[in-house]
């Protein structure tokens, strides 16, 4: 299917539209206030996923609230995949 140039823009409103509803722009100020602690989990055969996630968390969500906790739970890493989280992510 080909999207003319047109239905191309009405597209891109609409997913913007869809976006603007989950991330505002107007940007929460942080307060200290407490924020929901983060509990994820993986084994080897999801460890690419909760690492996007983990990234994630760590470059964009702390940013605004630092004080956020994350806790990992290894339910079935390798030894190499353990120290890669342990490497580039602050977890509890």
């Amino acid at each position: 299917m080909v999207l003319s140039s047109q239905n191309k823009e009405v597209v891109s409103h609409k997913l913007l539209d869809y976006v603007a509803d989950f991330f505002p722009v107007d940007q929460p100020v942080y307060t200290g206030e407490t924020f929901p602690t983060i509990v994820t989990a993986a084994s080897s055969n999801h460890f690419h996923e909760v690492m996007k996630l983990l990234v994630n968390i760590n470059t964009v969500w702390k940013k605004v609230y630092p004080n956020t906790l994350v806790y990992f739970y290894d339910i079935g890493l390798t030894e190499s995949e353990r120290n890669v989280v342990n490497d580039n992510c602050t977890l509890q």
